[in-house]
């Protein structure tokens, strides 16, 4: 390396799977060891999910870089805090650091550090470590296929408005919805309108409080936050 050859550490975004950390993967739990300073979200001040999945496999000395994101409609303050995270996590990666980045579930499904690696990859070399998302630990608990043969599935938020969410699950076999958490009335009308009769609410998927319910028995019009609705049109018994 010549005089004045800049030592540019590598930016890891690690996906922490759904919550278990029996399901986190060898590669994770490696970089996750290797790292010099850890990156992690704290939504509106609450613990890490993503840290306490990866907490066995810190090394002693990592430095533990807590991101406080506001929870707010008005994205400018989530920009804002994106923007903060990723000048430090520049900073470490530029003064040779390794840098894991955790994110619940896979990184790239979803997840927070989509924000931050459109903010970095310019910068600094970003590796990507592939987690469980959460609806693939939402079928193992109930133990059903997704799909298979030429069958469809759809992935989708439930944020999405009720036209929109009815006509992507017309066209559907299987559907996995997220972000559940205050749309369930709106859900339960658009799989109705679709015909995907047969669905289940999985929450906490992969945890110790892990419960796998049916639509139908569920009561009220939200969820708690950790959970998802997997529906099929017809049910593989």
């Amino acid at each position: 390396m010549g005089l004045g050859a800049v030592v540019t550490g590598i930016v890891h975004g690690v996906g922490t799977g759904p919550g278990d950390p029996e399901l986190l993967t060898a590669r994770a739990i490696r970089v996750i060891g290797e790292a010099d300073a850890v990156f992690f979200i704290e939504a509106d001040g609450k613990p890490s999910r993503a840290l306490s999945t990866a907490q066995d496999h810190l090394r002693a000395g990592t430095d533990l870089c807590p991101i406080a994101m506001p929870m707010r409609t008005d994205p400018s303050a989530g920009a804002a805090a994106y923007d903060r995270a990723a000048d430090e996590i520049a900073s470490r990666a530029g003064a040779g650091a390794s840098v894991a980045v955790l994110c619940e579930g896979d990184p790239l499904l979803y997840g927070s550090f989509i924000h931050l690696l459109e903010r970095l990859r310019e910068r600094h070399p970003v590796e990507i470590v592939p987690g469980i998302p959460s609806f693939l630990a939402g079928a193992a608990a109930l133990p059903r296929g997704l799909v298979q043969r030429t069958e469809r599935l759809s992935l989708l938020p439930a944020t999405l408005d009720e036209e929109s969410l009815t006509a992507a699950l017309r066209v559907a076999d299987c559907a996995a919805i997220l972000k559940t958490a205050g749309h369930l009335t709106k859900v339960r009308r658009a799989l109705a309108k679709a015909e995907l009769t047969k669905a289940f609410v999985i929450t906490e998927a992969s945890g110790t409080d892990e419960t796998v319910t049916p639509l139908a028995s569920v009561t009220g019009d939200a969820l708690p936050y950790f959970s998802i609705i997997l529906a099929w049109r017809e049910f593989p018994e």
